[in-house]
């Protein structure tokens, strides 16, 4: 399972860059929490992965390593519910990127699932 969210900012400017020596609580608290606590979240990705299903003309030997997946990814529109007490902010550049890679602002707004 992979999950993954888009904020309506590409990455906040006080933090330094994303380290790949970073564990995931560091990047966490350096690089999501702060993004997430300023940023509209637009949208969140559930991809599931699952091991393909070999041919059936040809049979697999149960001990074979598999390396071949399936993935079938799901994607959600999130828009802070009427009752929410918190300020939509998104940074300007990654409204023009979202725009350009087919995020549909009207569904966003219109049709997100609500949450606090």
């Amino acid at each position: 399972v992979t999950i993954a969210w888009e904020l309506g900012a590409v990455r906040s400017g006080a933090a330094p860059p994303p380290h790949r020596d970073d564990t995931p609580q560091q990047r966490y608290a350096l690089h999501l929490r702060p993004a997430a606590e300023r940023y509209a979240i637009v949208q969140v990705g559930i991809c599931l992965h699952a091991p393909a299903r070999p041919p059936k003309r040809r049979r697999r030997r149960p001990d074979a390593p598999r390396t071949e997946y399936v993935s079938r990814p799901y994607n959600f529109y999130i828009f802070p519910g009427p009752d929410a007490a918190r300020d939509i902010c998104m940074d300007p550049a990654s409204v023009d990127l979202l725009g350009r890679h087919g995020m549909d602002f009207g569904k966003w707004a219109g049709g997100g699932v609500p949450f606090c």
